[in-house]
């Protein structure tokens, strides 16, 4: 099972006309994420300008030991997440016990030669997130992820897109 104890919404978050289509923080929240990714694509590909276009988006709630387990999203160019309620995910502990944080893995596997920069991919091959609420995650969809385990008080909550430049 690649998803436990974990609600997700349909992938139309972003795309349809829903009750609260006229909810000025949803439009100003969404146009958040269309510019952030647009700028951060337009700034890793040396100042060529791209637009994000949101192809589908959801949200998870998760909590009793919810998590969902590594995969990609390949087809699209870029994939997000934004951290809405995450204040009792941490990471690892000095027990290797996390609490629904997001790890993504490198997609290289020379592990030999260490380059300025990139220390991250040659001590673990993964760089755990640190879930901080109010934070958009932004990542080429070619690179695998999951979200730990998470049980809390309060459910995680996250919203996901898929995104694809024009």
């Amino acid at each position: 099972d690649h998803k436990r104890n974990l609600y997700e919404s349909p992938g139309t978050l972003f795309l349809v006309d829903f009750e609260h289509k006229d909810n000025v923080i949803w439009k100003i929240f969404k146009e958040f994420v269309i510019s952030s990714t647009t700028l951060f694509s337009s700034l890793v590909n040396n100042n060529k300008y791209h637009q994000a276009k949101i192809v589908d988006s959801w949200f998870h709630i998760t909590n009793s030991g919810g998590y969902h387990v590594p995969h990609d999203h390949r087809i699209y160019s870029w994939g997000c997440i934004y951290y809405l309620q995450t204040d009792e995910c941490r990471p690892a502990d000095k027990n290797n016990y996390s609490n629904g944080i997001n790890h993504f893995y490198s997609p290289f596997e020379d592990k030999g030669r260490v380059i300025k920069g990139q220390e991250w991919n040659y001590k673990s091959g993964v760089w755990l997130s640190n879930p901080f609420e109010g934070h958009l995650i932004i990542f080429p969809g070619f690179i695998k992820h999951d979200a730990s385990a998470y049980t809390g008080k309060n459910d995680r909550i996250i919203i996901s897109a898929n995104i694809n430049i024009e």
